[in-house]
Protein backbone atom coordinates (compact mmCIF):
# COMPACT_ATOMS: atom_id res chain seq x y z
CA UNK A 1 0.00 0.00 0.00
CA UNK A 2 1.35 3.50 -0.97
CA UNK A 3 0.66 6.47 1.49
CA UNK A 4 0.68 9.83 0.53
CA UNK A 5 0.42 12.78 3.13
CA UNK A 6 -1.94 15.25 3.13
CA UNK A 7 -0.67 17.51 5.84
CA UNK A 8 1.07 17.54 9.43
CA UNK A 9 0.98 17.72 13.32
CA UNK A 10 2.31 20.48 14.92
CA UNK A 11 2.96 19.60 18.65
CA UNK A 12 4.81 21.70 21.09
CA UNK A 13 7.00 18.05 22.09
CA UNK A 14 10.22 17.76 20.27
CA UNK A 15 10.97 14.74 22.22
CA UNK A 16 9.19 11.29 22.97
CA UNK A 17 10.47 11.15 26.72
CA UNK A 18 9.13 14.90 27.08
CA UNK A 19 5.13 13.81 26.60
CA UNK A 20 2.94 13.45 29.69
CA UNK A 21 1.48 10.22 30.01
CA UNK A 22 -1.69 11.69 30.95
CA UNK A 23 -1.69 14.85 28.02
CA UNK A 24 -5.39 15.43 28.51
CA UNK A 25 -4.45 17.05 31.84
CA UNK A 26 -2.20 19.69 30.27
CA UNK A 27 -4.20 22.16 28.90
CA UNK A 28 -1.65 24.38 27.96
CA UNK A 29 0.08 22.27 25.61
CA UNK A 30 -2.43 21.80 22.29
CA UNK A 31 -1.40 20.48 18.92
CA UNK A 32 -2.94 20.99 15.48
CA UNK A 33 -2.98 18.72 12.66
CA UNK A 34 -1.87 21.04 9.41
CA UNK A 35 -3.21 20.11 5.80
CA UNK A 36 -1.55 20.80 2.72
CA UNK A 37 -3.58 22.95 0.65
CA UNK A 38 -5.10 21.60 -2.70
CA UNK A 39 -7.83 21.30 -4.77
CA UNK A 40 -7.72 17.60 -4.46
CA UNK A 41 -7.81 17.76 -0.29
CA UNK A 42 -10.63 20.46 -0.56
CA UNK A 43 -13.05 18.52 -2.09
CA UNK A 44 -12.05 15.00 0.32
CA UNK A 45 -12.67 17.49 3.20
CA UNK A 46 -15.74 19.32 2.43
CA UNK A 47 -18.00 19.58 5.35
CA UNK A 48 -15.97 17.86 7.53
CA UNK A 49 -16.76 21.05 9.70
CA UNK A 50 -20.14 19.07 10.01
CA UNK A 51 -18.19 16.00 12.42
CA UNK A 52 -17.50 16.44 16.21
CA UNK A 53 -14.70 13.55 15.42
CA UNK A 54 -12.24 12.31 13.08
CA UNK A 55 -10.05 9.26 12.29
CA UNK A 56 -6.42 10.11 11.73
CA UNK A 57 -4.38 7.71 9.97
CA UNK A 58 -0.60 8.12 10.97
CA UNK A 59 2.91 6.85 10.19
CA UNK A 60 6.12 7.64 12.47
CA UNK A 61 8.51 8.46 9.53
CA UNK A 62 11.17 9.71 11.35
CA UNK A 63 12.81 6.32 12.38
CA UNK A 64 16.33 6.05 12.96
CA UNK A 65 16.85 2.94 12.56
CA UNK A 66 15.37 0.43 9.27
CA UNK A 67 14.47 -2.48 11.87
CA UNK A 68 11.44 -2.19 13.73
CA UNK A 69 11.43 -3.65 17.63
CA UNK A 70 8.44 -4.66 19.69
CA UNK A 71 10.23 -4.07 23.06
CA UNK A 72 10.43 -0.55 24.36
CA UNK A 73 11.69 0.96 26.92
CA UNK A 74 9.20 2.89 29.04
CA UNK A 75 10.40 6.17 30.58
CA UNK A 76 8.35 5.76 33.33
CA UNK A 77 10.48 2.62 34.59
CA UNK A 78 13.26 4.68 33.94
CA UNK A 79 14.04 3.16 30.48
CA UNK A 80 15.70 0.50 31.66
CA UNK A 81 13.37 -2.02 31.49
CA UNK A 82 11.88 -3.68 28.38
Amino acid sequence: MEIHPIGKIISPYRSNFGIPRQSGLITCAQSAIELTASEEHKMALRGLEEYSHIWILFQFHKLKRSTWKPLVQPPRLGGKRK
